[in-house]
């Protein structure tokens, strides 16, 4: 499977996803879908630190569409309960996570307090209104961590879920609802996520048709844009 080909399953994921969220929300079969968009995005940030030519313009590139989304992020949301939510959108989260794994390799080398900066930089991620938060900052980072090693990709993104879960569930009381606050996105359909993980595996290391890779970046505001529209006119 080459990259072009996950990317498509990743934005059709997140399409089917919206769609149940916006217009079919009693549908959760399309939420589960849906589920399968964000480990493959997460896991194209890393692949993409590995294999881009500039990571400083890679980060610049989705810096520049997460502002340019982020008010068809809005209007989108403010479709579907009324009003504008404090977040910002999946742009910001995955430029977020380019961050960190760049500061990462920029310090853990250098410096024995690498992992210290590298933590830091993960916990702002729980206090800044990321989309995914603080989970899928880490789980960016740890598809860097076990870049080329799929046996324990696959086991730290399990690992990482169901720890996640757990500790949702006993802090829902807890440390006056922090817990629920920085792990918002973790529920139980998050376990659908792990299905993006064969597929991943079998990635062959090919990038695929690559004449139309900005149209993956574009697509993302045009099509929540789209929906609005379409939600207005319904």
């Amino acid at each position: 499977m080459t990259l072009l080909q996950l990317k498509i399953i990743a934005v059709l994921a997140m399409v089917i996803d919206h769609v149940g969220l916006l217009f079919f929300p009693s549908l959760f079969w399309l939420r589960w879908i849906g589920r399968l968009a964000f480990p493959l995005f997460a896991w194209t940030i890393a692949n993409g630190y590995h294999y881009t030519h500039s990571t400083s313009r890679y980060a610049l590139r989705l810096l520049a569409f997460a502002i340019f989304s982020q008010v068809p992020f809005l209007f989108f949301y403010h479709e579907i309960n009324g009003a504008y939510p404090y977040l910002l959108n999946i742009f910001f989260t995955l430029a977020y996570g380019l961050g960190v794994i760049m500061l990462y390799e920029k310090t853990y080398h250098a410096s024995r307090f690498g992992w210290i900066f590298t933590a830091l930089a993960i916990v702002g991620a729980g206090i800044l209104p990321l989309e995914y938060g603080l989970y899928g900052v880490i789980s960016i980072f740890l598809f860097h961590l076990k870049f080329g090693n799929k046996r324990d990709m696959y086991i730290v993104q399990i690992l990482w879920i169901v720890f996640a879960l757990y500790i949702k569930s006993v802090g829902d009381g807890l440390f006056f609802g922090l817990v629920t606050h920085v792990l918002y996105a973790v529920n139980m359909t998050q376990l659908f996520s792990l299905i993006a993980l064969p597929l991943i595996y079998m990635y062959t290391n090919t990038p695929g048709y690559t004449k139309y890779k900005w149209w993956f970046y574009g697509f993302y505001p045009v099509h929540l844009m789209f929906f609005v529209s379409i939600a207005r006119l319904l």
